[in-house]
């Protein structure tokens, strides 16, 4: 009975060496090109600077200043804040001074803790992101609870260059 060689497997007249080098010219350069490619889709970049606003629960404006967030990865924020709080703003917390914040992102949704390193008198922001702009609700928390709240907006500032 005749053999079906072509059911056998054939020695590779290429060898590995080749076959690894072929890898590295043609195959590495198109992984390391679909891999590094950053899609526009996506309105978060690595790091952006917002101009915040805060206004109590009867709209009037307590604080102003900036936000500077660094995207770590798609769910992991880390940053810092300037916020002056207004002349004769009784409300609103520690919305003043600087420090550093932390936060979560789940798609639009941000969540931001603007005193992570403290236990309580905390400012937590949440907020939508649409466009180049964040809207959604701050929360002064204590010991007691919710100490105060309101509104806040933070407006994306474009970046010269």
């Amino acid at each position: 009975m005749p053999e079906n060689n072509f059911l056998r497997p054939q020695p590779n007249r290429f060898g590995t060496a080749s076959m690894f080098l072929h890898f590295l010219l043609f195959g590495l350069p198109v992984w390391l090109l679909i891999f590094s490619c950053k899609t526009n889709s996506d309105p978060f970049t690595d790091s952006d600077t917002y101009a915040y606003t805060a206004r109590d629960s009867s709209a009037q404006k307590i604080a102003t200043g900036q936000l500077s967030l660094i995207f770590i990865d798609s769910t992991t924020i880390q940053g810092s804040w300037h916020l002056r709080k207004l002349t004769g703003a009784a409300r609103g917390g520690p919305q003043n001074g600087t420090g550093t914040l932390i936060g979560k992102r789940n798609g639009s949704q941000i969540f931001l803790n603007l005193q992570p390193q403290m236990v309580d008198n905390n400012i937590y922001l949440q907020g939508e992101f649409t466009g180049s702009k964040i809207t959604g609700t701050w929360q002064w928390i204590t010991f007691a609870g919710i100490s105060d709240n309101g509104n806040f907006e933070a407006i994306k500032q474009e970046t010269g260059g």
